[in-house]
C-alpha cells in the first residue's frame, strides 16, 4: 500500500528492482543446451582440461571414495570382533560350545576350550579371546557374498543410471537429464525392494551352503546362528546401502566430488562412533545385530546430506523439472543394461567369496584337516564345526581385498563419468588419451599391492586374527590385480561410450567363466592334499584367471578400435557452439550464484508482500464494514426522538474507528517502506559481492583465456601460448629488474622453437595420416590405443582437413574402378 492508501502489488515492487527481475529465467536450466554462458568449472574441466587433469578430477575423489566406502565391512567386522566376544564365550561358560584351538600351525598338540579354560566374563584369557574371534571370523566371513551382493546390487542402477545421465550432459540435454535420474530413482526402489524380498529367503540356503550344513539342521548350527543374524540385518538395510549408492553415484557424476569425499568421511566416522555405542548397548545375543547399527545410520546421514547439497546448490544439474520428464521403458532398459557390466565386475567377489568357501569348506573330511580349529556346539543336537586354516586365511584375506581393489574400482567408476561425457560431447581422441593414463595408473597400483603383500601380508592377516604363516597364500589370492586392472579399464570403456554388450560379455567371462572355472581346478588340485596343505591351488588359480579374462578384454578393445577407423569416429568434433574459457566458466558460477540469490531474495519478498496483501485486504474489509455500520446507525438515528444529537453520536464513534483504520493502514505503509529499503539493500549487497568475486576470478584466472573446443591440435598450440604467457608473467613481476628484457627474448625464442617443433611434428603426421586414408598404410587399432601420448595424433585432423582427404580416397577409389571397367 502506497502512501495514499493504494495496494502496492507484488508486481509494482519488483518493477522497483528490474534488474534483478529480469535475470530471472533468461539463464535456466531447462536452456541448458548449447549455451556456453552455462559451463560450470566443473564440466570445462571435463570437457577441455588435459586428459590427466580430467581423469584425476572425476576417478581421483572416486578412489578415495571406493576406499572409505570399503571401510564399511572392515568396520563392522572388527565391530564384531571386538564386542560380539561375550555372546560366543558366555556360550563356553554355559557348556554350550566346546572345542580345541590352535595357537599357531606348526602341528603341535591342540589347546581344550571349555569353561575352565577361557577365563571370566570381562577378564577372558587369550585363549578364549582367539577362540570366540575365530568363531566369529568364519561366521562374517560367510555373510560376505550376501553383503557383496547388496553393493554389487546397489551399483546396478546407480551405475546404469549415472552413465545415461553423464552422456546427457555432455550433449546438453537437460530434458533427457531428467528424465534418466526420475526414471534411474524409480529402478533403484524396485530392485530395492526386490533385494528384501528375494535375499531375506535366499540368503540362509547361501549360508549353509557355504559353511557345509544341511539346511534341515540349520537351527542347530552355531555358525549359521551366527552369519544369519549378521546378514539379515544388512539386508533388511539394502534400501539404505542402494539410495545412498545411487546419489552419491550422481552428484558425483556431475563433478561435486569433494561433496561426496566429505560425507563419506563423515559417514564412516558415525559408523565407527555410533556403532560401538549400538553394540555396547546391547544384549550379549543381539550385538552381533547391533554392529550394522552403525551403517544404517551412516547411509541414512549420506542420504539426507546429499539431498541438502542438491537442494541448496546454486548451480546443479540434479534438481529435475518433472514437467518435463517422460517414464519410457526404454531409459528403464538402457539404466539396466549399462549397470549389468559393473554389477557383473563387482558380482565377482560374491560369486568368488561363496564358491571358495563353499569349496574350502567341501574340500576335506573335517577331522583329517591339519590344525583345524574344532567348534562343537550343543543346540539340541551336537554339531561339530572344524575351521581350517584355508578358511581362515580366506576369513582374513577377503577384507584386503576389498581395500586393495578399491582404488582400481574407483578409477573405473570415475573414468565411466569421464567416458559418458566424451561420448555425449563427441570427443572421441580425448576418450582415448584419457583411457591411455587410466590404464596406466591401474597398472601402477597392481604393482604397488603386490609389492605391499610381500612385505606386510603377514601382519595385514594378523589383524584379522589370521594365520600370518601362510602370507604366501595370500600373495597367490592376490596375483592377478595387475591383470584386473586392465580388464576393468576396459569395461569402464565400453559401459561409458554406450558398448554395453561388450561390457556385459567381458564381465560375464571374467566373473563366472573364466573366476569360477579356475578356482574350481585349483579346488580339484587340493582335494588331492587330504589334510589341507595342498589348498594354496585354490588362491593362484583364483588369482590367475584375471589373465584370460584380460585377453578377452584386448579382444573386444581391438575389434572396437579397428571399428571406429572404420568409421573415421576417432577425431575429436569441434564444438557446435563458442567454447568457454576456463574464466568465462568460473565468471559462469559466479552468474549462477548471483541469479539463486536474486531468486531467493524475490522469494522472501514475495512471501512479504503476501503477508501484507493480507493484513491490507484485512483493513479494507474493516473499512468496508465500518462504513456499512455508519449507514446503518445513521438510519436508526434518525428515527430516535432527537435524530440530530443521535446522529452526532454515531458520528464520533465513526470517526474513531476511521482513525484507528488510518492508523493501521499508516503501519502497513511503514512497513512497505522498511521492506522496499531493505530488499534494496540486500540486492545492493548481492551486486556488490558478485562484483567483487568477479574481480577475485579475473585475477585467479588471467592466464585462463583461451578456447579449447576447436581440435587436439588446436588446443597443443593455445597450451604453449598459455605456458608462455605465465613465463613472461613471472619474468614481469620478478625483483631481477636488470634482465627482464633479455630474459623474456630468451623465452620468446625458446617458446617459438617449441612451436616450429610442434609444426614439424604435425605435419609429419599430416603425411602419415594422407598416406592412410589413401591406402599406402594401414592405421591398426594398436596403434590407437597405445601409441604414445601426442599433442596432435597423425589420425586427429580438424574436420575440414578430414573431409579433403576423405573426397581425395573417395576419387581414387573411383579412379580405380573405372580402370577396372
Amino acid at each position: 500500500m502506497d502512501n495514499n492508501g493504494q495496494t502496492t502489488t507484488l508486481d509494482e515492487l519488483e518493477g522497483l528492482s528490474n534488474d534483478a527481475s529480469n535475470n530471472k529465467d533468461d539463464k535456466s536450466t531447462d536452456n541448458f543446451d548449447k549455451q556456453s554462458s552455462l559451463f560450470t568449472k566443473r564440466e570445462w574441466i571435463m570437457r577441455y582440461a588435459t586428459p590427466f587433469k580430467a581423469l584425476m578430477f572425476m576417478a581421483g575423489p572416486m578412489v578415495i571414495i571406493q576406499l572409505v566406502n570399503s571401510l564399511y565391512g572392515i568396520v563392522d567386522k572388527q565391530l564384531a570382533l571386538n564386542f560380539a566376544v561375550d555372546n560366543v564365550l558366555s556360550m563356553v561358560i554355559d557348556g554350550k560350545i566346546t572345542g580345541y584351538l590352535h595357537n599357531n600351525l606348526s602341528g603341535t598338540t591342540p589347546i581344550s576350550i571349555d569353561h575352565t579354560s577361557i577365563g571370566s566374563i570381562g577378564n577372558w584369557n587369550d585363549n578364549g579371546l582367539l577362540f570366540a574371534k575365530q568363531l566369529i571370523n568364519v561366521s562374517t566371513q560367510y555373510s560376505n557374498t550376501i553383503i557383496t551382493l547388496l553393493s554389487a546390487l546397489s551399483l546396478l542402477t546407480a551405475v546404469g543410471t549415472s552413465i545415461q545421465w553423464g552422456q546427457a550432459m555432455g550433449a546438453r540435454d537437460k530434458q533427457r537429464m531428467d528424465s534418466v535420474l526420475v526414471n534411474g530413482l524409480i529402478q533403484t526402489l524396485i530392485i530395492s525392494a526386490a533385494g528384501i524380498l528375494v535375499l531375506h529367503f535366499v540368503a540362509p540356503y547361501i549360508i549353509t551352503a557355504q559353511a557345509n550344513i544341511s539346511y534341515s539342521m540349520h537351527d542347530t548350527s552355531l555358525i549359521f546362528m551366527l552369519s544369519n543374524s549378521y546378514t539379515q540385518m544388512f539386508i533388511w538395510g539394502f534400501p539404505l546401502l542402494a539410495l545412498s549408492a545411487f546419489l552419491s553415484t550422481l552428484l558425483r557424476t556431475e563433478g561435486k566430488v569433494w561433496w561426496v569425499i566429505g560425507i563419506n568421511l563423515a559417514s564412516v566416522i558415525l559408523n565407527v562412533v555410533f556403532g560401538e555405542i549400538f553394540m555396547n548397548a546391547a544384549a550379549p545375543d543381539k550385538k552381533m545385530q547391533a554392529a550394522v547399527y552403525g551403517s544404517f545410520l551412516a547411509w541414512s546421514f549420506a542420504i539426507i546430506a546429499i539431498l541438502m547439497v542438491i537442494c541448496f546448490s546454486k548451480n546443479t544439474l540434479l534438481r529435475p523439472n518433472f514437467k518435463h520428464v517422460q517414464l519410457k521403458l526404454k531409459t528403464a532398459g538402457q539404466i539396466w543394461l549399462n549397470g549389468l557390466s559393473p554389477f557383473l565386475a563387482n558380482f565377482i567377489f560374491a560369486v568368488s567369496n561363496f564358491v571358495t568357501t563353499l569349496l574350502i569348506t567341501t574340500a576335506h573330511n573335517g577331522p583329517e584337516i591339519r590344525d583345524a580349529i574344532v567348534v562343537t556346539y550343543e543346540g539340541g543336537v551336537t554339531d561339530t564345526t572344524y575351521i581350517s586354516p584355508t578358511l581362515r586365511v580366506m576369513s582374513s584375506a577377503f577384507p584386503w581385498m576389498n581395500i586393495l581393489y578399491a582404488p582400481i574400482i574407483g578409477m573405473m567408476e570415475g573414468a565411466n563419468a569421464n567416458y559418458s561425457y566424451c561420448k555425449g560431447a563427441q570427443k572421441r581422441y580425448r576418450l582415448v588419451q584419457i583411457w591411455r593414463i587410466h590404464v596406466l595408473m591401474s597398472i601402477v597400483w597392481g604393482v604397488f599391492c603386490l609389492i605391499l603383500i610381500a612385505v606386510a601380508g603377514g601382519p595385514m592377516m594378523r589383524a584379522f586374527d589370521g594365520p600370518a604363516e601362510l602370507k604366501w597364500w595370500f600373495m597367490a589370492y592376490v596375483c592377478g590385480i595387475v591383470f584386473a586392472a586392465i580388464s576393468y579399464s576396459a569395461l569402464s570403456l565400453f559401459q561409458g561410450t554406450g558398448h554395453p554388450i561388450d561390457a556385459t560379455i567381458t564381465a560375464v567371462f571374467r566373473s563366472l567363466i573364466f573366476g569360477v572355472g579356475f578356482i574350481v581346478i585349483g579346488w580339484a588340485i587340493a582335494r588331492k592334499t587330504p589334510d589341507g596343505t595342498g589348498d594354496w591351488a585354490i588362491f593362484l588359480l583364483n588369482g590367475l584367471s584375471e589373465i584370460p579374462a584380460t585377453m578377452v578384454a584386448f579382444f573386444f578393445l581391438y575389434r572396437l578400435a579397428k571399428k571406429e577407423i572404420a568409421r573415421y569416429a576417432i577425431n575429436d568434433l569441434p564444438d557446435d557452439f563458442k567454447s568457454p574459457t576456463l574464466q568465462d566458466a568460473a565468471q559462469n558460477e559466479v552468474t549462477m550464484s548471483t541469479q539463486a540469490s536474486i531468486k531467493n531474495l524475490n522469494r522472501w519478498l514475495k512471501g512479504k508482500n503476501d503477508k501484507l496483501d493480507k493484513e491490507t485486504k484485512e483493513i479494507e474489509e474493516q473499512k468496508s464494514e465500518l462504513i456499512a455500520w455508519k449507514n446503518k446507525e445513521l438510519q436508526t438515528a434518525s428515527q430516535q426522538t432527537n435524530p440530530k444529537e443521535a446522529e452526532k453520536a454515531v458520528l464520533d464513534s465513526y470517526e474513531i474507528k476511521l482513525d484507528d483504520i488510518k492508523a493501521k493502514t499508516e503501519k502497513v505503509n511503514e512497513k512497505h517502506k522498511v521492506l522496499l529499503a531493505k530488499y534494496d539493500l540486500n540486492k545492493e549487497q548481492i551486486y556488490y559481492k558478485e562484483k567483487i568475486k568477479r574481480i577475485k576470478v579475473a585475477e585467479k584466472y588471467k592466464f585462463d583465456v583461451f578456447t579449447f573446443g576447436i581440435s587436439p591440435r588446436d588446443t597443443a598450440i593455445k597450451l604453449l601460448d598459455q605456458k608462455e604467457m605465465k613465463e613472461i608473467y613471472k619474468i614481469t613481476v620478478s625483483i631481477n629488474i636488470a634482465t627482464k628484457e633479455d630474459d623474456i627474448k630468451e623465452t620468446v625464442k625458446a617458446y617459438n622453437i617449441r612451436r616450429q617443433n610442434l609444426q614439424e611434428k604435425m605435419d609429419k603426421h599430416d603425411a602419415k595420416y594422407e598416406k592412410i586414408v589413401s591406402g599406402e598404410k594401414k592405421l591398426t587399432p594398436w596403434e590407437v590405443l597405445f601409441s604414445p601420448i601426442e599433442p596432435q595424433p597423425l589420425w586427429a585432423l580438424p574436420a575440414n582437413k578430414e573431409a579433403e582427404v576423405k573426397k581425395k580416397r573417395w576419387k581414387q577409389i573411383k579412379r580405380t574402378d573405372k580402370k577396372v571397367d
